[in-house]
């Protein structure tokens, strides 16, 4: 959080594994750091939870981590979208 104050970074990518755990819960998760003011962008194709037997299929609690980060938190986008908006930024 110093880090990211002293050089003023407001927006921050979230990507990872544990979707439904670290990635919205742990002390650095999207869930704490919406709460300190940053603008989260969850992007839902680098982000897996950790499924049960039964979700494994569907991915459904995958789906269930990224609703919950877009109700919640802040917003999600894909890998692409970021990649052609960083590009068109050049």
């Amino acid at each position: 959080h110093r880090l990211c104050r002293d050089r003023k970074i407001l927006h921050l990518l979230y990507v990872g594994f544990a979707a439904n755990m670290c990635v919205l819960y742990r002390d650095y998760g999207t869930r704490a750091t919406g709460e300190r003011g940053y603008n989260i962008i969850l992007l839902r194709d680098c982000t897996q939870a950790i499924e049960a037997h039964h979700t494994f299929a569907d991915q459904g609690l995958t789906k269930a981590s990224v609703l919950a980060i877009e109700m919640l938190v802040g917003a999600s986008s894909t890998s692409d979208t970021v990649i052609a908006a960083c590009r068109a930024l050049r």
